[in-house]
């Protein structure tokens, strides 16, 4: 059993390691990539949407929560007809 935990423990630290690699890295490929096929005016729009994507993300950070509590509140509360 101690083995079994050592083994797992070892690969779970080699292909942590590798995804964080890959996404440092391939963000980096994909923008030079862009830039040498597209030119820098598309990569800049890219941006732009990627950061109103991500502004999207973050605002939206607690309301499914939220959502899905309220939703659940009648069952907590032993409230069949709501």
């Amino acid at each position: 059993m101690r083995l079994e935990r050592s083994k797992n423990a070892v690969r779970n630290a080699f292909y942590g390691t590798i995804n964080t690699l890959v996404s440092v890295l391939l963000p980096f490929i994909v923008r030079t990539v862009f830039i040498y096929t597209l030119g820098t005016e598309y990569l800049g729009l890219n941006s732009l949407f990627s950061s109103i994507l991500n502004m999207l993300n973050i605002t939206e950070l607690g309301f499914g929560s939220a959502v899905v509590f309220c939703m659940y509140k009648p069952i907590a509360d032993d409230d069949m007809p709501t």
